[in-house]
């Protein structure tokens, strides 16, 4: 069972959003515009900022508190692990929203890390701890028999410079159906299957390479395509060219789906000297 919701004073809290419409809460936050579609509502939680969107909620994630429920489910059956944030419980905000309380991931996004600093100032020490982060983080869901099903940059997080997976909103518990998907450029492509036929363990591994990819080469995977031209190229099994890139050919592999676990990348990763 998750964890019970409590009422107890926050230091960090928030909603998860993603295809859902729940947004990660981080302190400090500036207000978008007033107005429009994206209108967003401030609430004062000790020294937190909690923002969320009341017609957001409403209109795109009917199922919020199952959502944020799901999610409790899959922290508290992983536990503690370095390399994905930490989970402190579901909590109620003051006006009795409900809640999941996470570890405060200051830089933000791994994606928005990438783009917010040049190549040059992420050293290859750096990206190699991240990748290996991911994969290890990977393997651990995997191990308690979760697949993750959006794995992303976009999707992890940094806290005092370690990467941290998160957001199992879409996520597979036990093999259920997955709630939701990847982002296009990290999708499997079907190669000949039924797009609910697509396992998604190899879902996850093909994109842990694309994240891989993605932290190496420090920009998104054909980030000048649009959705439309990537699933082209990838239904005629052309993908970005990693002749240059340090463990190329590892994403290859996954990729290709050559991986059965992601154990096997991160063995394969902790084997692989990059150059």
């Amino acid at each position: 069972m998750p964890s019970a919701v409590t009422s107890q004073p926050l230091i960090a809290v928030g909603y998860i959003e993603g295809s859902t419409g729940f947004i990660t809460i981080v302190h400090d936050i500036e207000l978008p515009p007033a107005g429009g579609y994206h209108r967003k509502r401030r609430q004062l939680v000790q020294k937190c900022r909690v923002l969320y969107s009341e017609e957001r909620r409403t209109v795109l994630a009917p199922n919020a508190l199952e959502c944020l429920q799901r999610e409790a489910t899959i922290y508290d059956r992983v536990g503690r692990h370095a390399n994905i944030i930490g989970y402190c419980g579901m909590h109620l905000l003051s006006d009795g929203e409900p809640s999941i309380r996470l570890e405060y991931a200051e830089q933000g996004t791994v994606r928005g890390y990438i783009l917010s600093h040049a190549q040059k100032d992420a050293s290859i020490e750096l990206r190699t701890r991240w990748i290996l982060g991911a994969a290890s983080a990977l393997t651990h869901l995997h191990r308690h028999n979760i697949t993750h099903c959006d794995i992303s940059c976009r999707n992890f997080l940094v806290a005092q410079g370690i990467l941290k997976m998160a957001d199992f909103g879409a996520a597979s518990i036990d093999g259920d159906e997955p709630t939701g998907g990847e982002e296009v450029r990290y999708d499997l492509p079907k190669r000949g299957r039924k797009w609910n036929d697509r396992p998604t363990i190899k879902r996850d591994i093909f994109a842990l390479g694309m994240a891989i990819y993605e932290i190496m080469l420090w920009q998104m995977p054909f980030a000048d395509l649009t959705d439309g031209e990537i699933e082209r190229s990838y239904a005629n099994h052309i993908f970005p060219d990693v002749k240059a890139l340090p463990y190329g050919g590892i994403v290859t592999k996954c990729w290709r789906e050559e991986y059965d676990c992601a154990q096997d990348v991160l063995a394969a990763l902790n084997s692989e000297t990059p150059t």
